[in-house]
């Protein structure tokens, strides 16, 4: 029998390019949907974080401020006052805006309770009675664990800071404090510097008033680390006042326009509200609009890079990575005290 050879037969050039050109587009669109997934699973990431941080906040912020404490007595119960945040090496310049500083005395659902006077068996033997303590809040720009601000060997951020003063220590070093000179009392602030007042420190342990470092020190520990990423953070107080013209109840913002437009003003509360910038200004604290914003962690990458490059950002990029990155969260705070 005649046998016939069977000729094996390859792919031609065309089909090779035509199985090639499909197998490219295939994986263009699998990666062009694992990019988009990646970037909405990044997106959602960032913004429960952001969520997460803001509830923190507002909900401790709402906390204190709600329990506020007020007296008819010639002492500073209010410190409010705008500064640049503490931001170590990052020079911004003029992006960042004043932020608030607050002091204040209220009614602190987490305070010390308990203190011990060091050596064995010491730790937390005694009771810390009371329910009012200082309290203290700023922004600041620094790695909260180290403390630094060098990138890459820190991890800056910035971060809401809240300190707390136990209250027998409120009580016996802060509150008894008093002016040399009558009618102008001491401001919270100054009554809270080095070697003023004793605190718990974070073992603990009471540490007393002659070697205590102050506030602007020891806000800046590890502890009083309360949210990350809050890079705006804006603090309006509103008070109650009779008009002269009208003779009516009147609610005005503590700003430079009497409205929350305005520019935030410094003041004190004491027996009255006192305004450097509104001499004449009376009224009793009413509420508070607190509206922070939280940027997501890729926006506080970027930040990181523009730290290790330059060191500096403008007005301008500052805002657009503030408007790309961050979210803005708001409440209004009653003020439940009143002067008594």
């Amino acid at each position: 029998m005649k046998k016939h050879a069977k000729q094996a037969r390859g792919f031609t050039l065309i089909e090779i390019l035509a199985a090639t050109g499909i197998m490219t587009v295939v994986i263009l669109i699998v990666l062009s949907l694992t990019t988009n997934v990646l970037s909405v699973w990044n997106k959602s990431t960032g913004q429960l974080t952001s969520n997460y941080e803001a509830r923190i906040a507002l909900d401790v912020l709402e906390t204190d401020l709600g329990t506020m404490v007020l007296r008819n007595r010639d002492f500073c119960w209010v410190q409010v006052r705008y500064k640049p945040p503490k931001k170590g090496g990052l020079e911004y310049t003029d992006a960042i805006p004043e932020m608030p500083e607050l002091y204040f005395l209220a009614r602190v659902e987490d305070r010390p309770r308990y203190s011990g006077s060091g050596g064995v068996n010491s730790y937390a033997t005694n009771t810390v009675y009371g329910d009012i303590c200082a309290v203290a809040y700023r922004m600041v720009y620094q790695d909260p664990v180290t403390k630094g601000t060098s990138v890459p060997t820190d991890f800056p951020m910035f971060g809401l800071y809240r300190f707390v003063v136990d209250s027998e220590s409120t009580f016996t070093d802060i509150m008894s404090q008093t002016s040399d000179t009558p009618g102008e009392p001491l401001k919270l602030y100054d009554m809270m510097d080095a070697n003023k007042f004793g605190y718990i420190d974070e073992t603990g342990l009471k540490v007393p008033k002659g070697s205590s470092p102050g506030v602007d020190s020891l806000i800046l520990e590890m502890e009083n680390f309360l949210a990350a990423g809050i890079v705006d953070l804006s603090v309006i107080f509103w008070y109650s006042t009779i008009d002269s013209t009208t003779g009516r109840l009147d609610y005005r913002a503590i700003t430079n326009t009497g409205d929350a437009s305005g520019t935030p003003l410094d003041f004190i509360y004491t027996d009255r509200l006192i305004i450097d910038q509104k001499p004449g200004e009376s009224g009793t604290l009413e509420f508070v609009d607190i509206s922070l914003t939280v940027i997501s962690p890729e926006g506080m990458s970027i930040m990181h890079d523009v730290d290790k490059m330059s060191g500096s950002i403008d007005v301008g990029g500052w805002h657009d990575l503030v408007a790309q990155y961050g979210q803005t969260y708001t409440r209004r705070v009653q003020i439940m005290a009143k002067p008594l």
